[in-house]
């Protein structure tokens, strides 16, 4: 599946539901899909994102490896290889549906992917086709193309499937490339784009350099710390039309989630050079999401704890290595943040609806909930704001002693909280 980070001006996320992707489902026979619960991965030892999967389908099997190039808008590129691991000639139909729709609906169990994996093959099936073959080694949807290399498909305009009929000898393989992605289509050499993804990547992940000895002792370690920065580093992207950079929320709704973000943004600095992603990351939130008022609201959405987040992933990063130069450049900025929370807070002195001193009823997150989210907000906020003490306090800012009372004004009312609900 192919998706992008679309975001409408304000910036504001555009409703997940608006959403539009495409993408290949791989088919044999007539037109059935292989059964998912069989399938077999392959990852890499050292992290980089070239991986597999195979599968049977029918009386052959395919192994589909997929490699994305590092472009600003990468297209994905996947060398398939049927095998006949069998006795006997092996003869069956192979191919793929193309499919273009609504994320929602192509995806199964998607935005939050909360559901046991059942893909029902029969959605893609009803799903009108809207796609075309241009000629041997191109389908196209408008804008939207799956480039072919190496084989020649049957195409059926009606069931958007194209199709071959294979024929194996015991032992026998064939190879052919796929490329799917957005934009022109050009021709491609699968071998040559992974070399270079797979360059690149290895030159990202040698930023790691901080890792203690015991971790670097056994390779099991290394692998998952190498794999788990790759992931993470998959969550950093530019919006489409945007030179902003954001640190996705997991899931699909292209949300972002500070309050995620600087879990992910403070590991990656721990183990290792990552600024240039986590300083990009931290403009953003102060250039392009910060409101007059100091507010940081992600992508049009007013999360209560969001403020204080951002707070705690400025101060985190401003601990390492550059870290003046950048609490220099947004100092003030960060100042109004702080200003932000204390006021909202002091909105509620006088009220007699809510717990006063703390934030009001607000949506703490991407629950819908409104409501004195005390956990979810203020004992997040004032963690996030015990962070930003520290490093105010470590660079002697003139409004330390003024942030310090801040915080501590607010743990004691938490702990009075705490206190009578005993």
């Amino acid at each position: 599946m192919l998706g992008e980070v679309e975001v409408n001006p304000g910036p504001a996320a555009k409703p997940y539901e608006e959403l539009l992707c495409h993408g290949i489902w791989f088919i044999h026979g007539d037109n059935e899909s292989a059964d998912f619960k069989t399938v077999e991965n392959f990852i890499t030892e050292d992290g980089v994102p070239v991986h597999a999967i195979e599968n049977d389908y029918g009386k052959m099997r395919a192994h589909i490896e997929a490699v994305c190039d590092t472009g600003r808008t990468p297209t994905c590129y996947m060398k398939v290889t049927l095998k006949n691991n069998g006795e006997n000639t092996a003869k069956e139909k192979f191919g793929f549906l193309l499919r273009t729709g609504a994320e929602k609906k192509l995806i199964f169990g998607s935005p939050d992917g909360y559901y046991p994996h059942n893909p029902d093959i029969d959605v893609w099936k009803k799903a009108e086709s809207t796609w075309n073959r241009v000629n041997d080694n191109l389908f196209s949807d408008g804008e939207r193309f799956v480039g072919v290399d190496g084989a020649s498909f049957d195409w059926d305009n009606l069931s958007g499937a194209a199709t071959m009929n294979v024929s194996l000898a015991p032992k026998e393989e064939k190879v052919f490339y796929l490329s799917i992605g957005k934009g022109a289509y050009s021709a491609f050499d699968y071998e040559n784009i992974k070399i270079n993804s797979t360059a690149w990547w290895r030159r990202e992940l040698e930023k790691i350099n901080k890792l203690p000895a015991h971790i670097l002792a056994d390779a099991q370690k290394v692998k998952i710390v190498r794999h788990l920065t790759t992931q993470i580093l998959q969550s950093f992207c530019y919006p489409v039309g945007e030179n902003f950079l954001l640190c996705r929320q997991g899931a699909l709704q292209r949300f972002i989630w500070p309050f995620e973000a600087l879990f992910a943004m403070e590991a990656i600095c721990r183990i290792g050079d990552f600024g240039e992603y986590v300083e990009e990351v931290i403009s953003c939130y102060f250039d392009v999401l910060q409101t007059k008022e100091g507010e940081i609201v992600p992508l049009g959405l007013h999360w209560a704890m969001v403020t204080g987040n951002v707070l705690y992933s400025f101060a985190a990063y401003c601990r390492t290595k550059n870290g003046k130069d950048f609490y220099n450049k947004y100092r003030d900025k960060a100042m109004r943040a702080f200003e932000w929370i204390r006021k909202t807070r002091a909105s509620t002195a006088d009220r007699d609806d809510c717990f006063p001193g703390l934030f009001p009823p607000l949506q703490s997150c991407d629950c819908a909930y409104v409501f004195q989210a005390f956990l979810n907000t203020d004992f997040r906020v004032a963690y996030d704001l015990k962070r930003f003490v520290d490093i105010v306090s470590e660079f002697k800012d003139s409004r330390a002693d003024e942030v310090r009372e801040e915080y501590e004004d607010y743990i004691k009312i938490l702990h009075d909280l705490i206190k009578e609900s005993e």
